[in-house]
């Protein structure tokens, strides 16, 4: 009997509990790869925007995935802390892993529609990845952050910018086979329908530059308080330098 369990015990696989960074503030540069000076400025407009938008930002640098894909220890880390406000989901998550030399930007869902995966042209490949590849982290998730305000505030300015590389994805979109492959299958199921009544959906495209009207309240001149816990799951984008 005691043999059995022994045995039972040794085909039990080890599973090793990934150590997530614990979250104080809005930036957690645990793998210490950005300046104090850019920190200061990063947690600053972090806080700015979180006021003006109730959005609520984290930006975490580590020096290890530890195993997981940066999707994975994305999400992880994103509901382990709740980032964003509860029942609004309107929380951004900024990673970077230097072992691996790869970021992700993780959103909730009150957020897909305005920093949809397609916001990887504009403030990933444009922004991040040129000056991470420098060695200018700081610098990069600085004017990142920049860029977003634009977007949740609905300037203009920013948002010609951001509408033009979200219009260029969705043409080359329309112009695949996937696209009219999806438009064939979504006829012929409603002409399949024969004798019921049928019902048209409408698909919602959501493009950036409405301003953010969600949620209320917000950390308020003390500083950081602690995330709201909303809930990821809004997509992202992510890649390497």
């Amino acid at each position: 009997m005691r043999f059995s369990v022994i045995l039972l015990l040794l085909l039990i696989p080890i599973v090793s509990a990934v150590d997530f960074p614990v979250l104080n503030d809005f930036v957690t540069d645990q793998a210490d790869i950005i300046s104090p000076e850019y920190e200061q400025q990063i947690t600053s407009l972090a806080k700015q925007i979180e006021q003006e938008t109730t959005v609520e930002i984290a930006v975490v640098t580590v020096q290890s995935l530890e195993g997981l894909s940066k999707e994975d220890y994305s999400m992880q880390l994103f509901e382990k802390y709740g980032i964003g406000k509860k029942d609004v989901d309107n929380g951004l998550l900024v990673l970077v892993s230097m072992d691996e030399r790869e970021y992700r930007v993780e959103v909730g869902y009150g957020l897909e529609g305005l920093i949809p995966d397609a916001s990887k042209v504009t403030l990933g490949t444009r922004i991040l990845e040129p000056n991470f590849k420098e060695g200018e982290f700081g610098k990069g998730i600085y004017e990142m952050l920049i860029a977003v305000q634009g977007i949740l505030n609905g300037e203009e300015e920013v948002l010609s910018q951001y509408r033009s590389s979200y219009l260029q994805q969705s043409r080359s979109f329309f112009s695949s086979w996937i696209y009219w492959l999806f438009l064939i299958s979504i006829i012929s199921s409603i002409f399949n329908k024969k004798g019921q009544k049928n019902r048209f959906m409408f698909i919602p495209l959501f493009l950036p530059g409405s301003r953010w009207n969600g949620g209320s309240g917000g950390f308020g001149s003390s500083g950081f308080g602690g995330f709201g816990g909303g809930l990821g799951g809004g997509g992202g984008f992510g890649g390497n330098f």
